[in-house]
């Protein structure tokens, strides 16, 4: 199958989870899976491997779709209030829990860099207003229409979730000619929209940069940084130097860091990740064997390490927690805590909501 970028948009690229997150929004919104998976050329396990990348080419496609498959020109906007993480398996979920939100629009833009190569973002902070630009990489604006008005509602919708409360702009531009559907923007953001503009920006009040963020887990927040750490070496293609902090081995990290993105999506066994890995599930067993550990014992760790992290944030359900960190049933759930821990989950989330 292709996934060439060619064309106008250069070497544009987008990560499968940053595509997979569009598809889950077009879907959530009545679209059909077949119909998005035919116009756009890809089938569905394309989208769940967390280590591969697409052409930004699909993502557009994906857009436009769903926009005739709703039959409404304005699904962009709303795919964007759906198209945030809703999990640890996205690393960009941990901006929510930033202190203020100019450390999460801080955060985002980091994860952005790793999630696709089609615009830049930056921060330019005023004294009275501040300005967030996204910057063309490579496509025009006018190609990447319908994915910026998938951006943009999203990191709307993402400072009104880190905020807890809405999240007032005082303009939007952009730097195409306004659509048939202009009128929606309006109604979308809430503020005027300036077209034919010589960027992309959305502007608002600098007071709300510091402001704190009702949501801030500053241990949370160290604690999953790590994740952008190994995102970096993958998208620089580094993950097999040396070992790291800890000890772990190359090909350990990168079974890793693929069960991280892929934990709340699929089956986890070593042939499905080997696959994803482009190497045999025998040569994979033996070297991650040779670094002394075991598939095992890597998913164990994972399975754990995200435990922890949910439970901390004191508003999953068991059978939500269960469901991340790709138990089928509850009760299996329960069965690992315990002998992590010699405790059943739900006796530690009663604890920590008792102090909190």
């Amino acid at each position: 199958m292709d996934y060439g970028c060619g064309g106008a948009l250069g070497a544009g690229t987008v990560s499968a989870t940053y595509l997979y997150r569009a598809f889950r929004a077009a879907v959530e919104l009545g679209a059909r899976k077949p119909v998005l998976l035919a116009e756009t050329g890809i089938d569905e396990r394309d989208l769940r491997n967390p280590l591969s990348r697409l052409s930004g080419l699909i993502l557009v496609r994906l857009i436009e779709a769903a926009e005739r498959e709703l039959r409404d020109p304005a699904a962009a906007l709303r795919m964007g209030a759906l198209f945030g993480p809703r999990s640890l398996s996205d690393m960009g979920y941990v901006a929510r829990f930033q202190p203020t939100l100019a450390a999460a629009f801080d955060y985002n833009r980091r994860t952005l860099a790793l999630s696709q190569t089609l615009v830049e973002a930056r921060l330019d902070r005023g004294r009275i207003h501040s300005r967030i630009v996204f910057d063309m990489i490579g496509p025009s604006a006018p190609v990447l229409r319908p994915y910026l008005e998938l951006l943009l509602s999203h990191w709307r919708q993402s400072a009104i979730q880190a905020a807890g409360r809405p999240a007032a702009l005082v303009s939007v531009s952009l730097p195409y000619d306004a659509p048939p559907h202009a009128a929606d923007y309006a109604r979308h953001f809430g503020c005027p929209i300036q077209f034919g503009a010589s960027a992309v920006t959305c502007e608002f009040a600098t007071e709300l940069l510091d402001a704190p963020l009702p949501l801030a887990d500053l241990a949370l927040s160290r604690r999953m940084e790590q994740r952008l750490a190994i995102f970096q070496l993958l998208t620089d293609g580094r993950i097999g130097e040396g070992t790291d902090d800890d000890g772990v081995g190359p090909f350990s990290r990168m079974c890793r860091a693929y069960l991280l993105g892929e934990m709340d999506k699929s089956s986890l066994t070593l042939s499905r990740t080997a696959e994803a890995l482009g190497t045999s599930e025998r040569s994979l067993r033996r070297r991650i064997r040779d670094e002394g550990t075991s598939f095992r014992a890597i998913l164990e760790h994972v399975r754990r390490e995200l435990c922890d992290v949910y439970l901390l944030e004191r508003g999953r359900s068991m059978e939500e927690i269960a469901l991340l960190l790709g138990y089928s049933e509850t009760s299996a759930f329960t069965r690992a805590h315990c002998r992590w821990y010699g405790v059943p989950p739900s006796r530690v989330q009663r604890s920590l909501r008792a102090v909190a």
